[in-house]
Protein backbone atom coordinates (compact mmCIF):
# COMPACT_ATOMS: atom_id res chain seq x y z
CA UNK A 1 0.00 0.00 0.00
CA UNK A 2 1.25 3.65 -0.67
CA UNK A 3 1.74 6.35 1.38
CA UNK A 4 -1.67 8.25 -0.66
CA UNK A 5 -3.45 5.23 -0.21
CA UNK A 6 -2.72 5.43 3.74
CA UNK A 7 -3.71 8.83 3.81
CA UNK A 8 -6.78 8.61 1.84
CA UNK A 9 -7.81 5.40 3.94
CA UNK A 10 -7.46 7.04 7.13
CA UNK A 11 -10.42 6.59 8.88
CA UNK A 12 -9.94 8.95 12.12
CA UNK A 13 -8.07 6.02 14.15
CA UNK A 14 -5.16 7.14 15.39
CA UNK A 15 -1.68 4.89 15.45
CA UNK A 16 -1.57 5.47 19.18
CA UNK A 17 -4.46 4.50 21.59
CA UNK A 18 -5.02 6.53 25.02
CA UNK A 19 -3.09 3.48 26.53
CA UNK A 20 0.42 3.67 25.19
CA UNK A 21 0.35 7.65 25.43
CA UNK A 22 -0.92 6.75 29.22
CA UNK A 23 2.61 4.76 29.31
CA UNK A 24 4.68 7.50 26.94
CA UNK A 25 3.65 9.86 29.69
CA UNK A 26 4.80 7.55 32.44
CA UNK A 27 8.17 7.10 30.79
CA UNK A 28 8.17 11.16 30.39
CA UNK A 29 8.15 11.50 34.10
CA UNK A 30 10.46 8.83 34.77
CA UNK A 31 12.61 10.82 32.55
CA UNK A 32 12.10 13.85 34.61
CA UNK A 33 12.64 12.33 38.44
CA UNK A 34 15.72 10.20 36.88
CA UNK A 35 17.37 13.76 35.63
CA UNK A 36 17.80 11.86 32.17
CA UNK A 37 15.38 14.81 30.54
CA UNK A 38 18.00 16.37 28.09
CA UNK A 39 18.72 13.21 27.00
CA UNK A 40 15.28 12.32 25.91
CA UNK A 41 14.28 15.37 24.89
CA UNK A 42 12.77 14.69 21.36
CA UNK A 43 10.55 11.42 23.04
CA UNK A 44 9.44 14.00 25.32
CA UNK A 45 8.38 16.66 22.39
CA UNK A 46 6.69 13.28 20.70
CA UNK A 47 4.93 12.79 23.65
CA UNK A 48 3.81 16.47 24.41
CA UNK A 49 2.61 16.30 19.91
CA UNK A 50 0.44 13.28 21.55
CA UNK A 51 -1.04 15.07 24.55
CA UNK A 52 -2.11 18.00 22.29
CA UNK A 53 -3.60 15.63 19.60
CA UNK A 54 -5.39 13.65 22.96
CA UNK A 55 -6.57 16.82 24.94
CA UNK A 56 -3.92 15.33 27.99
CA UNK A 57 -3.75 19.23 28.94
CA UNK A 58 -2.28 18.79 32.95
CA UNK A 59 0.41 16.11 31.75
CA UNK A 60 1.24 18.00 28.37
CA UNK A 61 1.86 20.90 30.52
CA UNK A 62 4.09 18.95 33.07
CA UNK A 63 6.22 17.72 30.21
CA UNK A 64 6.48 21.12 28.09
CA UNK A 65 7.28 22.91 31.16
CA UNK A 66 10.24 20.38 32.03
CA UNK A 67 11.33 21.09 28.20
CA UNK A 68 11.57 24.81 28.73
CA UNK A 69 13.36 24.41 31.65
CA UNK A 70 16.02 22.72 29.40
CA UNK A 71 15.77 24.52 26.35
CA UNK A 72 13.88 27.66 26.98
CA UNK A 73 14.71 29.56 23.27
CA UNK A 74 12.37 26.34 21.71
CA UNK A 75 9.80 27.66 19.55
CA UNK A 76 7.68 24.72 19.17
CA UNK A 77 7.70 24.20 22.57
CA UNK A 78 6.19 27.49 23.37
CA UNK A 79 3.55 27.00 20.54
CA UNK A 80 3.17 23.42 22.15
CA UNK A 81 2.98 25.32 25.41
CA UNK A 82 0.19 27.92 23.89
CA UNK A 83 -2.21 25.38 22.57
CA UNK A 84 -2.39 23.51 26.09
CA UNK A 85 -3.36 26.23 27.69
CA UNK A 86 -5.76 27.73 25.22
CA UNK A 87 -7.08 24.48 25.93
CA UNK A 88 -7.61 25.25 29.66
CA UNK A 89 -8.98 28.32 28.82
CA UNK A 90 -6.03 30.23 30.44
CA UNK A 91 -6.06 32.76 26.83
CA UNK A 92 -4.07 35.91 28.74
CA UNK A 93 -1.16 33.29 29.19
CA UNK A 94 -1.59 31.16 25.69
CA UNK A 95 -1.76 34.36 24.00
CA UNK A 96 2.02 35.30 25.81
CA UNK A 97 3.22 31.89 24.99
CA UNK A 98 2.43 32.32 21.21
CA UNK A 99 3.84 35.71 20.78
CA UNK A 100 7.14 34.24 22.66
CA UNK A 101 7.09 31.53 19.92
CA UNK A 102 6.96 34.16 17.43
CA UNK A 103 9.76 35.87 18.52
CA UNK A 104 11.55 32.59 18.39
CA UNK A 105 10.50 31.91 14.89
CA UNK A 106 8.65 34.58 13.06
CA UNK A 107 7.74 32.79 10.21
CA UNK A 108 5.32 29.80 11.61
CA UNK A 109 2.52 29.89 10.12
CA UNK A 110 0.84 27.69 12.33
CA UNK A 111 1.63 29.97 15.41
CA UNK A 112 -0.11 32.95 13.88
CA UNK A 113 -3.28 30.67 13.16
CA UNK A 114 -3.61 29.70 17.06
CA UNK A 115 -2.77 33.53 18.16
Amino acid sequence: MSFSEDFLNNDGESVYDEAELKEKINICKEHIQNGTTISSLDFLEETIEMCVDYDYVDDGLLLVNEVLNIAPYNSEAWHFKGILLNNSFVFEDAYHCFEKALSLNPNDVETYINK
